[in-house]
């Protein structure tokens, strides 16, 4: 067999490889908040528990662009509403294409909950139930809502509970939710979403 069939195999594989492959967004809250996306074997880190202090050298760089030059000419506030107007103009125009977008996007989006755990708890017995009923009606809306636009998937392994605690007085949370979207889908919205776009910039032009 010629060798550049075995290349287009190994292009083919990959490029199936990359089309099936799932982006995910881990969303984690325990105590403290940590949010990072992966692809194969990337990984990227969006929100992480280290807080990273700005160095010296960023700060006297925000502080020079937040300060004004003495030539430079403030905007008056008519002229920034000037400026954002052509723009949200734009954008209203192109909404039945956003909101088709953003429509086909959620209907391929995952949301699988790994863990969800609320503990109840106040200094009052009375107020503790109250909010119990609250909370647990505010998850099964708020879920509800995730299946009628996207997919939810809870499966044994999840750990999913809201209970009380009447011997304290805190409430206690903790979080894990992961999104996840596969290529191929993603791209066929982009392609139909950019040859709608064509098709009402020549209606426009016209």
């Amino acid at each position: 067999m010629p060798v550049f069939v075995y290349v287009l195999l190994g292009i083919a594989l990959l490029l199936i490889l990359l089309f099936s492959s799932k982006v995910r967004l881990i969303i984690n809250y325990d105590e403290s908040l940590s949010v990072y996306a992966k692809f194969l074997f990337l990984k990227f880190n969006i929100i992480s528990d280290e807080e990273k202090k700005p160095s010296r050298k960023k700060k006297k760089t925000a502080k020079a662009k937040s300060g004004k030059s003495k030539g430079e000419a403030s905007k008056t506030p008519a002229e920034d509403k000037k400026a954002d107007k052509p723009l949200m103009t734009k954008l209203f125009e192109l909404k039945e294409i956003i909101l088709t977008l953003i429509n086909k996007f959620f209907k391929k989006l995952h949301f699988k909950f790994i863990k969800l755990r609320i503990v109840i708890a106040s200094d009052n017995a009375a107020k503790t139930a109250l909010m119990y009923g609250g909370v647990t009606q505010g998850v099964s809306y708020i879920l509800e809502l995730l299946r009628s636009v996207s997919t939810v998937e809870i499966d044994k392994s999840s750990d999913i509970s809201v209970t009380t605690d009447f011997l304290s007085q805190k409430s206690e949370f903790e979080g894990k939710v992961e999104l996840y979207v596969r290529v191929f889908p993603v791209l066929v919205i982009g392609l139909d979403t950019i040859k709608n776009y064509i098709k009402y910039k020549s209606k426009t032009e016209e």
